[in-house]
């Protein structure tokens, strides 16, 4: 009886597990809040390891809200703000906001080359970022916990030849 119990509850366990799920790179640049909240991996991308901690791109971010019991970003130092457009000549009324991506303490920004020119904010903890060289593109495979409010938390780096 007490082996029928850990049975089904090793069962109901590993069923519960979150997965790693492996995601093409064109579906995520395609639609990355489908993938928000979840840990993912994306196979085959070039990055580089930033000499700057932050940086300022014009992304429109998703407005989808992280799942309940979903891990916030280590601090909301990287917040989405509209910022005004001083250039009077051509203004935009319809500008996508500024995303500030500055990698919070102990992180430092990873610049992750994708297609469609996708701009999101990849984060990567200092001693993880320490194995990679410096202003030099590398190709790997990167685990990302996906947050398209903030930063893409990158969790894992596998260098590949």
């Amino acid at each position: 009886m007490k082996k029928i119990i850990f049975l089904v509850i090793l069962v109901l366990s590993s069923l519960t597990a979150q997965a790693q799920v492996i995601v093409d790179v064109n579906d995520f640049v395609n639609n990355p809040s489908k993938f928000n909240g979840k840990t993912i991996v994306l196979q085959g991308v070039i990055a580089k390891r930033s000499t700057s901690n932050s940086a300022t791109s014009n992304v429109a971010p998703a407005t989808v809200l992280t799942t309940p019991g979903a891990v916030n970003p280590p601090t909301p130092s990287s917040t989405v703000r509209n910022q005004p457009n001083t250039n009077n000549a051509g203004t935009n009324a319809n500008a996508a906001p500024v995303v500030r991506c500055s990698a919070p303490k102990n992180w430092e920004r990873l610049e992750v080359q994708l297609p469609n020119n996708y701009d999101g904010c990849f984060v990567i903890f200092n001693k993880m970022a320490n194995t990679l060289p410096m202003n030099k593109d590398v190709r790997m495979d990167i685990t990302v916990k996906v947050d398209t409010r903030f930063m893409h938390r990158v969790t894992k780096i596998k260098v590949l030849p």
